[in-house]
């Protein structure tokens, strides 16, 4: 496990958006898996799961149908019963029919928690999980 650790403006989030492709660096190459990411992008991404800051969901879904769609957009084949054994483990099973707009951003920060891990990726990278959470969350 490693972390970013540095004061606001320190570049933590930019590094993360670096690495994710949503930016490019101004200088040098990125190298994951033993791949350039520039070059490889396709195959190295199927291989990371990731939060940034606050989750992207599609709000008038339910939590099952934005992970269903996660899911397949990751490429991966996952049967209901493992996506809501994915909702069950952030604590979302209860509320996997209800439409994401109706959360609380706790809620929506589990979620986004558990739409970058059904894919069961090698490396997970989180930008501020914890934003929104309770402490018993």
């Amino acid at each position: 496990m490693h972390g970013f650790l540095g004061q606001n403006g320190a570049g933590k989030s930019t590094t993360i958006r670096m690495l994710l492709t949503l930016i490019e660096p101004d200088s040098g190459e990125i190298v994951i898996f033993g791949r350039k990411l520039k070059s490889h992008r396709s195959e190295v991404l199927k291989k990371i799961g990731a939060v940034i800051e606050r989750p992207d969901l599609y709000k008038y879904l339910s939590a099952l149908e934005n992970i269903r769609i996660f899911a397949a957009v990751s490429g991966v084949k996952v049967s209901e019963k493992q996506l809501m054994n994915q909702l069950e483990a952030v604590g979302l099973a209860s509320r996997a029919k209800s439409k994401v707009r109706t959360y609380s951003q706790g809620m929506r920060q589990r979620l986004g928690l558990a739409c970058a891990l059904v894919h069961s990726p090698e490396l997970i990278i989180l930008d501020e999980p914890t934003n929104g959470l309770d402490p018993r969350a």
